[in-house]
Formats: structure tokens, sequence, C-alpha cells
């Protein structure tokens, strides 16, 4: 006897917000890998996004998910020309951003030097 799944492939609204909140982690991962930073360094970020466009609406529904999985302690939306530190620029579902990253100097720790041998 065989079995038979079905699965709702029906991409809602909801769920293409989750996946552009999870694209937007996965650059912020790629840029804290690019600029150097330690996995476990806390960071502040800025950006800039188009006001009032879909992913503007979605960093802020998923902020709490966004800053937890990127570290993030503190962020801001960032009038163009002023998102500093460690920047690039990508596009997310049609829309142009801009982030900054940088170690937040509050809860930096310092690293261990490593043992010599």
């Amino acid at each position: 006897m065989g079995y038979l799944a079905a699965l709702d492939t029906e991409l809602t609204p909801e769920l293409i917000d989750e996946g552009l909140a999870r694209e937007f982690v996965h650059r912020v991962q790629t840029m804290r890998k690019n600029a150097g930073f330690d996995i476990a360094d806390y960071i502040a970020m800025s950006y800039m996004v188009p006001p009032g466009g879909r992913l503007a609406r979605v960093l802020q529904r998923y902020w709490p998910y966004i800053a937890a999985e990127t570290l993030t302690t503190q962020n801001a939306v960032i009038p163009a020309g002023e998102v500093a530190g460690h920047v690039e620029s990508f596009t997310i579902d049609g829309e142009d951003v801009t982030v900054g990253v940088t170690i937040d100097l509050r809860t930096a720790m310092p690293h261990e030097p490593a043992a010599e041998q």
C-alpha cells in the first residue's frame, strides 16, 4: 500500500515576508564575515531602504528575529549618505538596500589571544 502526501505550495504574503527577512539576515551575516568580525561580536547596524516599501515594513515587523540572528544591539534607519562602518549595498526583492555594520563597543569582549605553540 502506498502513501500520498499533499503539500500546499501557495506563497502567502506572510511566507514571502518571512523569506525577505531571512534573506536580509543572510546578507548581514555575509557582511559580518566580509568585515572580519568574530562570530560572537555584537554589532550596531544602520541601514537605508526605500521608505514605505515592502522591505521597510518587513524589517520593522521582523526586527526581533533579525536582531537576534545577527547579534545586533542597536539599529537605525539612516538618510542617504550617512550609513557607516563596513557598508554594502544590495537588492532584495527589487528594492535597493544599503547597510552599515560596526562592532558594538559597548558589548565588545576582548578576544583571547591565540595560544602560543
